[in-house]
């Protein structure tokens, strides 16, 4: 035990109340701010303000490295010290860094494209059940703004440093793509309707992080730690209170940092950084995967034949608790399609006619989209009456009112006004 009072250029409050034990230390490091002490139990910050003189933490990183010294396990411990020193020099994060640019992409894709790639690569349990798995992995990628995206590319590179750098970019990769499976099974088992977002990601980090400090805490930098019960706190507190706003999957956080805390333990065997032998041959599928993934969602929107968009509504069709959201947007692609053959409306009436009876005829935008599945298929009466319908319900929006004046002839029919089509749940 090393006690400080003696120690001159100690201030008064920290000479009298701090105390260290030799054993329990695991990394010093001098900064410009003053003296960072890495222990198995947290890590101090020991400001260079707070020092009578100004070479105050040069002077007790000093002593204690002759304390150290001459302990028995001294030879161990700068060995130790050295190997960490090595690893907070590392500054490159390519994986994180990656991930944070392939969200800053896609969302661009999304304003593109909007809102066609966000509904064919959105999270549905139902849609995944049907077979469009794409969406496991595209759902983690989109966002639904600009302002839940910039979070969640922050998240991925400032908690990315702390993570990626002692693990590795293989073991980190895995990570983001475990957490980011768990925050879809969170999402599923929470029954949510629908689920986008990095954000399962970055609670994925957060949870790899949780496992490094109370795991392997003596094979961290200090550089690298944050104050345990702070850290602890911090991601208890926000996934707890997130839970409670709306529109936020609480549940895909919660699921997004399990997977993540398990995946830092399962990859990180041995010390410090891992490289299991497996690690590199697996990134390579998965990368492929992502992009086969992606790819997926927008040919599934813009590319599809007859033959399978028809094979995909009869699956929806045929599941039993899908959200009625997912039958309208699918009814509303297949009406709006450039020259839609008539199997295609056919299905896009069935689809959009489930959807309004399971909405009860109180939603105005369904309403809408089986008035425009009655007006493509040359049914203007039946159009008219449920347009009429939806006015009723928003009597104040101009779009239904515009749509009526199109049923009527008022407007040319390829003439179709501005206003919500394809919505989220």
């Amino acid at each position: 035990m090393l006690r400080h009072p003696e120690t001159t250029f100690l201030p008064a409050w920290l000479a009298a109340k701090r105390t260290t034990d030799l054993a329990a230390l695991t990394h010093i490091a001098v900064t410009g701010q003053g003296l960072r002490i890495g222990t198995r139990r947290g890590c101090h910050t020991f400001l260079r303000r707070r020092f009578v003189d100004a070479s105050g933490p040069e002077d007790l990183a000093e002593a204690l490295g002759q304390h150290l010294a001459a302990s028995p396990e001294a030879n161990d411990t700068f060995a130790r010290m050295r190997r960490l020193d090595t690893l907070s020099q590392r500054t490159r994060c390519p994986i994180t860094r990656g991930a944070a640019i392939v969200c800053v992409v896609v969302f661009g894709l999304q304003w593109w494209f909007q809102p066609a790639l966000l509904y064919g690569g959105e999270f549905s349990a139902g849609l995944v059940k049907a077979g469009e798995l794409w969406r496991l992995v595209t759902a983690n990628l989109l966002h639904g703004s600009l302002g839940h995206m910039a979070l969640n590319v922050l998240g991925l590179r400032f908690l990315g440093a702390f993570v990626e750098r002692p693990l590795g970019a293989h073991a980190t990769f895995l990570i983001l793509v475990l957490s980011g499976f768990g925050a879809m099974v969170g999402s599923a088992l929470a029954g949510y309707p629908s689920a986008v977002g990095a954000s399962g990601m970055v609670f994925g980090l957060a949870g790899a992080l949780l496992w490094l400090e109370l795991g392997r805490s003596e094979e961290l930098p200090v550089s690298l730690r944050l104050p345990r019960r702070l850290l602890v706190v911090l991601v208890l507190a926000e996934t707890v209170l997130l839970s409670f706003i709306p529109m936020v999957a609480g549940a895909a956080h919660v699921g997004g940092l399990i997977a993540g805390y398990f995946a830092a333990r399962v990859t990180a065997s041995g010390a410090l950084p891992a490289t299991s032998a497996w690690l590199p041959r697996v990134n390579a599928p998965l990368a492929a995967i992502v992009v086969i993934a992606i790819s997926a969602a927008g040919w599934w929107q813009f590319a599809a034949p007859e033959g399978l968009v028809l094979q995909r509504a009869e699956r929806l069709l045929a599941i039993e608790d899908i959200h009625p959201i997912f039958l309208n947007n699918a009814a509303w692609e297949l009406a709006t399609r450039d020259a839609p053959q008539e199997s295609e409306l056919e299905a896009a009436l069935r689809l959009a006619t489930r959807a309004v009876a399971e909405t009860s005829r109180q939603d105005a935008t369904i309403l809408d989209t089986l008035a425009e599945v009655h007006f493509v298929s040359g049914r203007a009466p039946e159009a008219l009456a449920t347009i009429d319908e939806a006015i009723a319900l928003v009597p104040g929006e101009t779009y239904y009112r515009e749509q009526r004046r199109r049923f009527l002839g008022e407007r040319a029919a390829n003439d179709r006004p501005e206003g919500p089509a394809i919505v989220e749940p």
